[in-house]
């Protein structure tokens, strides 16, 4: 007679694994069900759990011109992966951010039409817009996915116990490496454009 409690070959990597992705798990709570973690840790697939739970957002290619005359509109083309097993939970902004290089200012500029809980595990996500710019310089180009809530998108106190933390928590980190500004909260494209 099995004793109560899960499954131990339910719960080996490869299992678990398939099951989180199947049912698209967001969250786990760390402090739930230590011997399974555990087990994962000591089979090696718990830091796959811990970057796959919930989305994952990566950038994998933008297209934008580097210069433009004053007055004439640009589609940027940014697009996105998900390799995270589920879809965001709710809908947010989505922006195109000009950060002018000589005054640091930023000016946001909203992809339309876009539904992020739409972003389902697995899929690549594109995202193009038409813009014009009306002031002449050099922008520096980020992509910002503030929370939805004007109170919840703004900068917050740091945690000075955390040394991980942002002013910026509630705004959507990339995964990839060197891209995400800790003190502006939004993701750096690596990408200019000169207006003339």
């Amino acid at each position: 007679m099995r004793g109560i409690g899960p499954d131990p070959v339910r719960t080996d990597c490869t299992n678990a694994k398939a099951e989180l992705a199947k049912y698209h798990w967001t969250y786990m709570n760390k402090d739930w069900g230590t011997q399974i973690l555990d087990k994962w840790a000591s089979q090696g697939c718990r830091p796959e759990v811990d970057r796959r739970l919930g989305y994952r957002l990566s950038l994998t290619a933008a297209s934008l011109p580097t210069s433009l005359p004053r007055g004439t509109t640009f589609l940027a083309q940014v697009f996105l992966s998900n390799t995270g097993w589920a879809a965001p939970i709710s809908n947010r902004p989505v922006q195109l951010g000009l950060r002018n290089t000589s005054t640091g200012s930023v000016s946001y500029l909203p992809f339309r039409g876009v539904s992020t809980k739409a972003w389902y595990p697995g899929t690549s996500i594109p995202l193009a817009e038409r813009f014009g710019v009306a002031s002449p310089g050099k922008y520096a180009l980020v992509l910002r996915l503030p929370d939805a809530s004007p109170a919840l998108a703004g900068p917050k106190a740091l945690d000075p116990l955390d040394p991980e933390s942002t002013a910026y928590p509630y705004n959507v980190q990339l995964a990839n490496p060197s891209v995400w500004n800790t003190a502006k909260g939004y993701n750096e494209l690596g990408l200019t454009l000169i207006l003339t």
